[in-house]
């Protein structure tokens, strides 16, 4: 997935995502949620990370949800249950390892 809004990378057994939104002091939009979802799950599969850091880029970590009017994406893709779910999940391959 070529991500907009976040970046990622995986290095030494950590992979690191860095909300990269500064100007909106890192805001979610439905859009970032897909790419955390998609990272978090890139994290989740592959057995040499060990760690998974969240930053935000610039002054502020993460502001909350982007109020401004935008596309809105299907329910499904951004569904924030399935990003909990998947960080627990991650969290818990990453303690046993």
């Amino acid at each position: 997935m070529d991500y907009q809004e976040i970046i990622y990378d995986k290095n030494n057994k950590v992979a690191t995502i860095t909300f990269n939104r500064p100007e909106r002091l890192n805001a979610l939009t439905d859009s970032m949620r897909v790419e955390i979802l998609d990272a978090v799950k890139d994290a989740s599969a592959d057995d040499d990370m060990r760690v998974l850091i969240f930053k935000g880029a610039g002054r502020g970590f993460c502001a909350g949800a982007d109020l401004t009017p935008r596309k809105v994406l299907p329910k499904a893709q951004v569904n924030l249950r399935r990003i909990v779910i998947s960080l627990v999940t991650v969290s818990r391959k990453l303690s046993r390892g």
